[in-house]
């Protein structure tokens, strides 16, 4: 990555603010790794800074003719610039390093952008070997850069909570590395009055119209958001956003199917539920004696699928390198993402298949994807899921996560109708229900379809624990 600026416009235009360079005549890593810390914590949001080295300054501005540094040293100055970010700041961090040519003498200049994990913090003796060496957090004051007071590093703690990262600025990605056609089909999609004028619009204009661009004037770069939205390769830049399908046809793996479905969230999306759509739904009509309608069966209820899809999208950490993945197996459809629900979302709403959340992971993937009409108003998702589930007669999802909530595992069983057995006895059911994961007594009755606790379930499950077949454990049942 280059510089976003020439060093010429950065030593003579105001482009850039004075207290966004620092000039070093000399390299010297005890000054110069504490204002690349400085700047990447960015407290003011001035969009990080510059460090100039090889030039003198007095009061703030540089001393002309510049004063450079020997031809000799400028690689194993980049070498040990590189070696000593790793080594000294956490988390990490590297500003875009460039050698350049000025009055023809030689200069280092490096590109401090604001970082997107702040507060960073810098060894304060930055040649320790030691394993407990102290770490300082720095800010820039003026055109000074200092230690950081408790308040500060509160400060930087709180900008970074309330920056999500799908509404973060990523510096690895170009305007240019974006696709317009996907932006019109967007507004186009999206019904927005936008898209009559944005075949006359550059696509810079209508990034900024969507308000998906962000860094310093010299130099705009599109928020994660449009890069998820609107490349043709967000994992190239976001690492896993992609959608991984996997169909199991036995349990050893015997002519597995694997597809990858990449592009554009909106995209990927609408790719995944067209092959879900023509490879794995299928339908079952019958005829009722004096009815006029036939009643017509799925095996999985297609808008539920869509629905917990959506969610996964929606809510996934875009910095955890795992994509969304659908497991199709003979008797289940399994959607997982990570992390887990939200902390925020008791354990007997989870239970219950009411999970509403306060807040959302992703604000802008969620913006945009109301906008395409992909997911609804807030925390209807779920109703939405039993409501269809319930619909086809199918039996109810279960919730699968662990206590950290790492992840979560939405299985959706397939309707009894397409199991290819004859009706299981209510022994066989519980079994069968319990082999999919540990359960309480009432997830249990309302996995086999019961509204609440009923006796018949009770009575099986004293049976099986008596024959050694189930084990209550924590009042959850399990397979012995």
């Amino acid at each position: 990555m280059a510089l976003p600026i020439s060093i010429e416009r950065l030593l003579n235009d105001k482009v850039v603010e004075d207290v966004r360079k620092d000039y070093k005549a000399s390299f010297n890593l005890e000054t110069i790794l504490p204002s690349i810390c400085a700047f990447a914590n960015d407290l003011d949001n001035f969009a990080g800074g510059y460090i100039l080295i090889g030039i003198e300054e007095k009061n703030g501005t540089p001393i002309l003719p510049v004063k450079g540094i020997d031809k000799k040293e400028v690689d194993k100055i980049e070498k040990q610039l590189i070696e000593y970010c790793k080594k000294c700041i956490i988390p990490n961090y590297i500003p875009v390093i460039e050698h350049v040519v000025y009055q023809k003498k030689e200069l280092i200049v490096l590109w401090c952008y604001a970082g997107s994990d702040r507060p960073y913090k810098c060894l304060k003796d930055v040649y320790s070997k030691k394993s407990n060496s102290k770490h300082v957090c720095y800010i820039r004051k003026g055109s000074t850069t200092v230690a950081a007071n408790t308040s500060d590093e509160k400060e930087l703690y709180s900008l970074a909570v309330k920056e999500p990262f799908d509404d973060r600025c990523n510096y690895n990605c170009e305007i240019s590395d974006l696709d317009k056609d996907l932006v019109r089909q967007f507004l186009k999609e999206s019904k927005s009055s936008l898209y009559k004028l944005s075949s006359s619009k550059s696509l810079e204009e209508l990034l900024e119209d969507l308000k998906v661009l962000s860094g310093p004037s010299e130099n705009k770069h599109p928020k994660n958001i449009a890069i998820l939205m609107f490349s043709n390769n967000p994992e190239d830049y976001i690492p896993y956003s992609y959608i991984e399908l996997t169909t199991i046809f036995d349990p050893t793996g015997n002519g597995m199917i694997e597809k990858v479905f990449k592009g554009s969230l909106f995209n990927q999306f609408k790719d995944a539920m067209a092959y879900i759509k023509n490879n794995v739904i299928e339908s079952m009509t019958e005829k009722i004696k004096g009815e006029y309608k036939a009643l017509v069966t799925y095996n999985y209820p297609y808008e539920a699928i869509e629905e917990i899809l959506a969610n996964a999208i929606l809510h996934k950490s875009y910095q955890e390198k795992e994509p969304v993945s659908i497991r199709i197996e003979k008797d289940r459809i399994e959607i997982t993402s990570i992390p887990g629900f939200d902390r925020t979302i008791p354990e007997y709403a989870i239970k219950e298949l009411i999970p509403r959340s306060k807040r959302y992971r992703n604000r802008r993937i969620a913006e945009f994807l109301k906008e395409l009409g992909i997911v609804e108003a807030k925390n209807t998702g779920y109703p939405e899921i039993v409501e269809k589930c319930k619909a086809n007669g199918s039996p109810m999802p279960i919730i699968d996560m662990n206590v950290e909530r790492d992840y979560v595992t939405v299985i959706v069983p397939i309707h009894t109708k397409f199991t290819n057995n004859p009706e299981k006895t209510l022994e066989e059911k519980i079994i069968a229900a319990l082999s999919i994961k540990p359960m309480r007594k009432t997830e249990l009755c309302k996995y086999l379809g019961y509204e609440r606790i009923v006796n018949s379930v009770s009575n099986q499950l004293s049976k099986l624990e008596k024959n050694k077949i189930v084990k209550k454990i924590d009042n959850y049942y399990t397979i012995l």
